[in-house]
């Protein structure tokens, strides 16, 4: 897979470039289709290969997503998520099967099969409504739509972080679980079989047949075969963008005035996602005031109408413009400008990580760069009022950094006459930022994947301990020394994936599109 992220790929170029026996790229091009890392497609008859860079690299964001759903919903709703992005897709019953058997493992006699399928189904059936798993076909369909909209190939970084995940999930690929997957799989590669098309090959069409019985076997084969493809369960996956849209919110909402203005951005929020599908873009489904007002009545928020009108204008008048105004026959229309919020929260997050990196004296010099475009070393200790010994060494050290660039311009002929302009190029110092950030998560994964290989036997003793009390069997298996063992143990993992939560804010923030629109 690895060999096709630079856009599209057929399976000949792809065996051409890896070099790998074929066996082994249809292996990994099963696990690829069935993790939603790619999709193909068939253009006149030759089958394509194309990686989704975001659903790989959304996969490095999944404690976020537990956490969220923790939030809203319940474990039971954590654990559908973890089994579909461990899966990849599954159908519905296939689920319910699988988070049946969990549950039954952990509550052991305290299960009651009536009631908990009862939950596990209309929990499964609430995601579904809400989006938050969609179907593969769907999800297909918007990836290949942003793919045309875009015409544009893998960015530098995303290609580069994509293969480092891809390739640290080499050993999964190998063995009897690739084995498995292969076999479970198989129906998601496109049939080798080419249709002929009668029609365009000028061929004549098989006459009709004069038998009666033949012509009532093909009518029922032909009904047998509606009959399989009415019965066939559709495949469900997570969907990235949905959640995505709820960290985005996460995100706006703390940028409000106070908690009343809070409560009036959060209901166009809630407005807007009954008129739209995740993919559309907030200013094309504006609000009314009456609908907010109506809105916020309705959930018990009392907010008197002047009131609430004037932190309307007040919230898409004043720096960041949280909300747009629209004028349109004497009525009032808004919706979230969530592109000038997301632009402002990614200065914030960059001025933060170089005060903490470099100082404050360097991010004043930071800032000024990125004010004034271009400018000598001599202006930038000028206007940031900083000794130019200082600004040359704040300068060279975020230089090695990556984080500012120089050019060198000549006046003249001579050497002696050029000039140095130093310059911020902020597209390439997000993504630099941004890959520093992936490679901080994979090094925290790996930790907790060590930390729990380390301590396997005394986890697999847990769960036993575990099991036994849902029998009702009271005896400790577990010394002193083992229960603070995993004490510490379950601290480390807490403090790592905190830290996990923060990062993958910053990864939103760094990979949100809609701060380049405005």
């Amino acid at each position: 897979m690895v060999a096709i992220l630079d856009g599209n790929d057929q399976f000949h170029n792809i065996r051409t470039k890896t070099k790998l026996h074929p066996k082994r790229i249809r292996e990994a091009l099963v696990v690829g289709i069935q993790h939603n890392f790619l999709y193909w497609f068939d253009v006149k008859g030759l089958v394509y290969y194309r990686v989704i860079e975001n659903n790989i690299l959304f996969r490095l964001r999944y404690p976020l997503c537990v956490r969220h759903i923790l939030e809203k919903y319940s474990k039971i709703g954590t654990w559908i998520i973890q089994e579909l992005l461990q899966q990849g897709r599954s159908t519905k019953s296939q689920l319910v099967m699988r988070v049946k058997d969990l549950l039954k493992t952990i509550k052991g006699l305290d299960y009651e099969e009536t009631e908990e399928d009862s939950n596990i189904q209309k929990l499964i059936s609430d995601l579904m409504h809400h989006q938050y798993i969609t179907t593969v076909t769907h999800m297909v369909q918007e990836a290949m739509t942003k793919d045309q909209s875009s015409g544009k190939t893998s960015t530098k970084v995303e290609t580069k972080l994509s293969s480092k995940f891809l390739a640290s999930l080499q050993h999964d690929s190998k063995g009897q679980g690739a084995l498995k997957r292969t076999r479970a799989s198989s129906t998601f590669l496109p049939n080798k079989k080419k249709k002929v098309d009668v029609k365009a090959e000028g061929m004549a069409p098989h006459p009709p047949s004069s038998t009666p019985a033949l012509e009532q076997a093909l009518r029922s084969d032909e009904a047998d075969k509606k009959k399989v493809e009415e019965d066939v369960e559709p495949l469900w996956c997570i969907n990235p963008d949905r959640f995505n849209y709820e960290f985005r919110k996460e995100l706006v909402l703390p940028f409000t005035i106070n908690a009343e203005s809070s409560e009036i951005v959060k209901a166009c929020f809630n407005l807007f996602e009954q008129s739209w599908t995740y993919s559309d873009q907030m200013r094309d489904h504006p609000i009314k005031t009456k609908d907010i007002k109506a809105y916020l009545a309705n959930n018990g928020i009392d907010i008197p109408s002047p009131k609430c009108k004037k932190y309307l204008d007040l919230l898409s008048r004043d720096t960041p413009y949280i909300l747009k105004q629209i004028q349109d026959s004497q009525k009032t229309h808004y919706y979230v400008n969530v592109p000038s919020i997301m632009k402002l929260i990614q200065e914030i997050t960059v001025d933060s990580i170089i005060k903490e990196k470099f100082g404050p004296q360097c991010l004043r010099i930071f800032r000024l760069i990125l004010m004034k475009k271009h400018l000598e070393e001599q202006q930038i200790s000028d206007l940031s009022m900083i000794p130019l010994v200082d600004t040359r060494n704040c300068l060279y050290t975020m230089l090695a950094g990556d984080f500012v660039q120089v050019q060198e311009l000549q006046k003249g002929k001579k050497h002696n006459t050029s000039i140095f302009l130093w310059s911020i190029d902020l597209p390439h110092l997000l993504n630099h930022l941004l890959e520093t950030t992936f490679s901080t998560i994979h090094n925290i994964l790996k930790r907790i994947e060590h930390e729990n290989n380390a301590h396997h036997i005394l986890l697999l003793k847990e769960a036993e301990q575990q099991r036994r009390f849902n029998e009702g069997i009271t005896q400790e298996i577990l010394t002193v020394e083992e229960k603070k063992t995993l004490e510490k143990l379950v601290e480390v993992q807490k403090r790592l994936n905190n830290i996990l939560i923060g990062l993958d804010k910053t990864v939103m923030v760094f990979t949100d599109k809609t701060a380049q629109e405005e």
